[in-house]
């Protein structure tokens, strides 16, 4: 069910940003960041986030698909994180962060832009679009706040297994956003099928 893996991804998704969020400064301090920078470096990245829900907001509206750009956005946002932790730190580390935040905040717009479109896969009536919405912000909820807490638990301050789950939780999401979801976006062939329909 699509209104299902919506809120796994949307799920999945803040649980995976919250636990970046939470570490991300105690992990490049530990890597011998001052701690001046690293919260710099963690500010830097909500920033981008910032920036970046809005850019990827424009760019798929432009594309008129949401699956491939969802795809580029995940796996990007993956293997930009992980590099900055793992490469030594310098400059590059900065850019890295940056482009990760600006590339990978796409995912919760494109999930909550796919939300009122559900009703095209036909498996979901019109009326029920703000059940589906209440469903995600639950599900968002709830694992924003247990994902962060189990990892806490079973990895503490090993900061290079968090960013290689943080990259794993984000192919994840890849698969199931842009491989497993149906295709909602203007150019995909549930909208064709839609528009002639009403004709």
């Amino acid at each position: 069910m699509p209104a299902w893996e919506l809120s796994v991804l949307r799920a999945l998704f803040a649980g995976a940003a919250l636990l970046l969020n939470s570490y991300m400064v105690n992990a490049f301090i530990g890597k011998g960041m001052d701690p001046g920078a690293a919260s710099g470096i963690t500010t830097l990245l909500n920033v981008c986030l910032l920036i970046g829900g809005i850019l990827s907001g424009i760019v798929v509206s432009k594309v008129g698909r949401y699956n491939i750009p969802y795809i580029f956005i995940c796996v990007g946002g993956a293997v930009l994180y992980y590099l900055a932790y793992m490469l030594p730190i310098g400059p590059l580390t900065y850019v890295l962060v940056a482009a990760g935040g600006i590339i990978v905040s796409g995912s919760i717009g494109v999930n909550m832009a796919r939300i009122p479109l559900l009703p095209m896969t036909g498996e979901f009536a019109p009326e029920d679009v703000g059940a589906a919405g209440g469903m995600n912000n639950t599900a968002v909820g709830i694992c924003g706040f247990v994902l962060p807490v189990i990892v806490a638990n079973f990895v503490g301050n090993n900061y290079t297994m968090i960013f290689t789950l943080m990259a794993i939780f984000l192919v994840i999401i890849a698969i199931v956003g842009g491989v497993l979801m149906p295709e909602l976006g203007e150019k995909g062939k549930l909208a064709q099928k839609l528009r002639e329909q009403q004709k």
